[in-house]
């Protein structure tokens, strides 16, 4: 009962209260369809399937075999308010460059690596040397990028689309 509603205000701070209630019914009554938890939760299916999207994203949630149904991973919604202190862990270990890069992707859920080193960049908060041209600032973004690889923090994945989240 407390480990729910600890998972539910997770759910909630992370990402708003559509995404909670798509992530609590799966969370607490297991694998279910699209028209399930429209019928079950009275959300449209456009919102129903926006939520799953995030879901899906963050890698909380992931779609079973044909008849296709979503499923929540409890370890990964649990694991959510440790991702600062990972982050931070992490600039300490490898530099402040690839910790900003892995918050980008951790707010993101996936990402390519032209968006996340755009999206750095282009983040008030990553570190600027201005005796730097734009140019080479990229290219310490890039190697900080393949650093991560190299380290296991990040790996390759597909790309997701609207095409993710079937009826």
């Amino acid at each position: 009962c407390h480990m729910a509603a600890l998972l539910e205000s997770s759910l909630r701070e992370s990402f708003g209260d559509g995404v909670r209630r798509v992530g609590s019914h799966l969370l607490l009554r297991g694998a279910t369809s699209l028209l399930g938890l429209h019928r079950t939760l009275g959300m449209s299916v456009p919102e129903v399937r926006t939520a799953l999207l995030v879901l899906i994203q963050h890698n909380i949630v992931r779609g079973t075999p044909p008849p296709v149904r979503y499923e929540a991973s409890h370890e990964q919604v649990a694991l959510r308010p440790l991702l600062p202190v990972f982050v931070a862990t992490l600039e300490v270990h490898l530099g402040r460059l690839e910790a900003c890069l892995m918050e980008e992707v951790l707010k993101a859920g996936r990402l390519d690596e032209e968006s996340c080193v755009r999206r750095t960049g282009d983040a008030t908060k990553a570190p600027r040397d201005d005796s730097l041209a734009p140019e080479q600032q990229q290219s310490a973004l890039v190697a900080a990028f393949g650093r991560l690889a190299a380290e296991g923090f990040i790996v390759p994945c597909e790309a997701l689309g609207a095409a993710a989240v079937a009826s």
